[in-house]
């Protein structure tokens, strides 16, 4: 395969990354929507914003990262939650899976039915 063919697959596999995203949160309730051509500047934003998730709390502005394989000591374990990891002269990072992450740590949005009770019918 010839360098143009492979960043041509890269892409493809970037842009997939970014929909899955954005199908992750839609799935869990939030609103989630990707920059058309992984360019936030169509969602007047930076042009490294990919996915924008919309929480009742916060806006998460993420740049998704997809590789071949990650460094395996980057990866949490089972037995924990995430990873924290940081250069030695740089700033802490936490590695979450997505789903955990907003699961646990955005709200979920109120749905319309939320504290809606059905009416008896009676019998």
């Amino acid at each position: 395969m010839d360098k143009r063919q492979r960043a041509i697959n890269n892409k493809r596999r970037g842009k997939g990354f970014e929909r899955e995203i954005v199908k992750i949160a839609q799935s869990m309730g939030f609103k989630a929507k990707r920059a058309w051509g992984s360019d936030g500047k169509a969602l007047g934003m930076d042009s490294l914003v990919d996915v924008v998730i919309e929480t009742d709390k916060l806006t998460i502005v993420l740049q998704a990262k997809r590789k071949k394989r990650l460094p395996k000591w980057m990866r949490p374990s089972d037995k924990v939650n995430g990873q924290v990891i940081r250069e030695d002269d740089g700033k802490a990072f936490v590695v979450f899976p997505l789903v955990y992450f907003l699961g646990n740590f955005c709200s979920y949005p109120r749905r319309e039915d939320e504290g809606k009770t059905e009416k008896n019918t009676g019998s």
